[in-house]
């Protein structure tokens, strides 16, 4: 069976290699279909796009650092 996804409002995400990717705060729907029929659906909602992004040591910093093999 090949299933193909697909965003209903790009404008408020989009799929970039079967990765979903935030665009605009907004909602949407995710859309699973394989030979025209739907299969599944699934709300997105995106908020806070405009606002700064927090970066912190714990959540984004280790985890790279982790996943090289430095984190000993």
């Amino acid at each position: 069976m090949d299933v193909q996804l697909r965003v209903e409002d790009e404008t408020v995400a989009r799929l970039n290699d079967g990765r979903l990717i935030p665009v605009a705060d907004g909602e949407t729907r995710l859309i699973a279909q394989s030979d025209g029929a739907t299969l599944a659906t699934a709300k997105i909602v995106v908020r806070e796009t405009g606002g700064p992004f927090d970066w912190t040591f714990r959540n984004h910093v280790q985890a790279v650092l982790a996943k090289n093999g430095c984190n000993s």
